[in-house]
């Protein structure tokens, strides 16, 4: 059996996502449902071509909450092809985990949150899930 990574992921990738293909197609099994730590705050960063995608910014001023997540196994030797493939300011980095532990997943550059960073920004912290904030969007 090969060895694999744990990847958290917090929003397009996430299942019935419209990038979970990404993950599937390197090999990408789901794992578990959990949550992070209270240290983040999400924003929905828009982008010059109008595309919408979720950004976790750790915090430490105590205005952030638990946000929903989803743990993927990654095949190690595959964790390069995804990494190739996550934009910028997205990346991987560590997460903190409510449970006390920690995994590699998405996290953003926090000069997103910056009133001149480029993006249009949209704070969802309150929210706690890129699904809860897509639901909103489409009702």
């Amino acid at each position: 059996m090969s060895p694999v990574s744990e990847i958290a992921v917090c929003g397009l990738h996430l299942r019935g996502q419209a990038l979970n293909h990404q993950l599937t197609a390197l090999g990408a099994e789901f794992v578990r449902a959990c949550r992070s730590s209270s240290a983040y705050r999400m924003y929905a960063i828009t982008d010059a071509q109008r595309r919408t995608k979720p950004g976790m910014i750790k915090v430490n001023d105590g205005s952030g909450t638990s946000i929903y997540l989803e743990l993927f196994k990654l095949p190690t030797e595959n964790v390069g092809r995804f990494l190739e493939q996550i934009p910028p300011p997205l990346g991987l980095g560590t997460l903190y985990l409510e449970d006390g532990g920690s995994v590699k997943g998405f996290i953003c550059e926090g000069y997103v949150a910056s009133a001149n960073s480029g993006y249009e920004v949209e704070d969802i912290t309150h929210l706690r899930s890129w699904l809860d904030f897509v639901k909103q969007q489409t009702s």
